[in-house]
C-alpha cells in the first residue's frame, strides 16, 4: 500500500507544479514564435477575467473566452506524462 500511495502523492505534487509552471511561464509569456498559449490565454482570456470582481463569470457571453481548443487538453496531458514515461522506460 505504501508504493501506490507514494506514487499518487508524487503525481499530485508534480501535477500541481506542472500546472503552475505552465500557467506562469507558457501562458503568460510568448515563447519565441510560439505565441498561441500567450495570445489565447493572456491577451484574450485575461482581457475579460482579471484579479478583481471580474474574476468570476458575470456576463454569460464571456463564457466563450474560457474554453480551450479541442487539442489543448490531450497535448497538455501527454506533455505532463513525458517525465513519467522517461522514468518508467
Amino acid at each position: 500500500m505504501f508504493w501506490p500511495a507514494a506514487g499518487f502523492l508524487i503525481a499530485v505534487i508534480f501535477a500541481s507544479f506542472y500546472a503552475w509552471a505552465l500557467h506562469r511561464y507558457v501562458m503568460h509569456r510568448p515563447l519565441g514564435k510560439f505565441r498561441y498559449p500567450f495570445e489565447a490565454h493572456t491577451l484574450i482570456h485575461h482581457h475579460v477575467f482579471r484579479a478583481d470582481e471580474t474574476y468570476h463569470l458575470i456576463n454569460p457571453k464571456d463564457a466563450q473566452t474560457i474554453p480551450m481548443a479541442w487539442w489543448n487538453g490531450p497535448v497538455l496531458v501527454l506533455l505532463g506524462l513525458l517525465p513519467f514515461v522517461a522514468i518508467a522506460g
